[in-house]
């Protein structure tokens, strides 16, 4: 196929290019977003009684770092992937059904073992699927590395986002880790760091940006850009993005405070939380993706965040505390 397209529609619009009923669908989608987000944050503010302890999760960085990237990126024009929605959901369905394979099977396998497995099948077959199947090119799935001024802005960004991540989450992540040391005398976690990083950059790259920003950003995203003007596609897929990572945070957050997450008002507070932390997170990723129309700066992005965040898990993982 020419292009590598799927369809013929046009590439992605503004709102001011839509038909006068793609408006009225744009409202629509506009108003359940901004009803879902309300929702959740009412949700919280009801079960804990006010804002001063709901954590906003990345709000410092998504207010620093989206200003950044639309004002150091050029917008890109780049041809984006034009797929149906028949493509568009029998990828998510194979990536959800992927997900829930993988998930009982973790108890089992070393966490090695399922980073590759989730690579292979989340991210290896999908663009198996895009690129051999459906004939998209790999420059129009989003492999491009851009300039070289971009390469490295993406690097700076990446290393800022980083810096970000750790202020407002990873900091309370990494006392509670230290809570931990204390009870292994001689252990020295801090000269492990550098280690850690590297290893859960490499992992989260494999077993989660990859795959995730694949689905999320090239499909996904660019699936309701294309219809519902780009600004709906970046709201949209961040709220699925959202909603697809709750769950998975939730059971974290019960395995961690045991039968406690159980009670409506720690788990409702913890529903709230987790849908507004990865919505946040995943308007940052939508939006490097939507300004250079690659891969390369959401990958990295998501890498450095889960790198970051979960630094005392990798920190365990090399001192043995979940294998």
């Amino acid at each position: 196929m020419a292009g590598g397209n799927e369809t013929d529609r046009p590439l992605s619009r503004s709102i001011t290019q839509l038909s006068v009923r793609e408006r009225n669908a744009t409202i629509l989608w506009a108003v359940v977003a901004i009803g879902l987000i309300t929702l959740a944050g009412l949700m919280a503010f009801y079960l804990v009684g006010n804002f001063t302890i709901f954590p906003f999760g990345v709000t410092m960085p998504l207010l620093i770092l989206i200003p950044l990237i639309l004002h150091i990126i050029p917008q890109s024009y780049s041809e984006i992937p034009r797929l149906s929605g028949k493509t568009t959901v029998l990828v998510l369905l194979w990536f959800f059904s992927m997900s829930l394979l993988v998930a009982p099977i973790g108890q089992i396998l070393s966490s090695v073992s399922i980073a590759l497995l989730v690579f292979v099948l989340g991210f290896v077959v999908p663009l198996y699927y895009l690129r051999n199947i459906k004939g998209l090119s790999l420059s129009v799935i989003g492999f491009t590395l851009g300039s070289k001024r971009n390469m490295i802005v993406t690097v700076v960004l990446t290393l800022a986002y980083g810096i970000l991540v750790f202020v407002q989450i990873g900091y309370w992540e990494w006392t509670r880790f230290l809570i931990l040391v204390d009870f292994m005398p001689g252990t020295d976690p801090f000269a492990l760091i550098p280690i850690a990083l590297v290893f859960g950059f490499l992992f989260s790259l494999i077993a989660a940006a990859l795959p995730e920003e694949l689905v999320f950003r090239t499909v996904l995203q660019s699936y309701f850009s294309e219809r519902s003007g780009r600004l709906m596609g970046i709201l949209i897929a961040s709220l699925i993005f959202g909603f697809a990572h709750m769950l998975t945070n939730i059971v974290a957050f019960q395995s961690y405070y045991g039968i406690y997450a159980l009670t409506p008002e720690i788990f409702g507070f913890a529903l709230a939380q987790s849908f507004l932390f990865q919505a946040q997170i995943g308007l940052i990723f939508g939006v490097a993706w939507e300004r250079t129309r690659s891969l390369l700066l959401p990958v990295m992005l998501h890498s450095i965040h889960n790198a970051v965040e979960l630094l005392p898990y990798f920190l365990g993982l090399m001192l043995g505390f979940f294998f």
